[in-house]
């Protein structure tokens, strides 16, 4: 987990067999720092919602209940994560069509992605018990 919110966004676990020229966006036009200053945001919200997720993961292991999201989400969570490493896997697909390599963010988010279907299948749900009671 330190080692995804200290490497860069851009930093590949397997590297990418040729580099493709970044074009520049249309919000270059606004601002030259408009463009790195969105990716800081992304970086940082991206960041964010990954140690959001760890920390769900720690607390429905402490109370041995699944809780944060549907087990749905899990297991659809998962796949997506799974069928993202498998793209970039010649061994399976017999060709890799993705030029740009694999993340560290991506193989990260799989793991934790296996954690969570691994907890929804584990752990019982948690019940929720609507309040009558008006609040004034």
């Amino acid at each position: 987990m330190a080692f995804q919110l200290l490497s860069l966004p851009k930093t590949h676990f397997v590297s990418p067999r040729i580099q493709v020229p970044e074009t520049p966006g249309a919000l270059e036009s606004l601002s030259p720092y408009a463009p790195k200053i969105i990716e800081c945001i992304n970086n940082l919200v991206a960041s964010f919602h990954f140690v959001g997720v760890v920390l769900q993961l720690a607390m429905n292991f402490q109370s041995q209940a699944y809780a944060g999201s549907y087990k749905s989400f899990a297991v659809l969570w998962t796949i997506a994560q799974l069928l993202t490493l498998v793209d970039a896997s010649p061994r399976v697909l017999g060709r890799n069509t993705r030029v740009n390599g694999l993340y560290v963010n991506e193989v990260t988010s799989a793991v934790v992605a296996v954690a969570d279907l691994v907890q929804a299948w584990m752990y019982r749900s948690v019940k929720v018990v609507e309040d009558d009671a008006s609040h004034d």
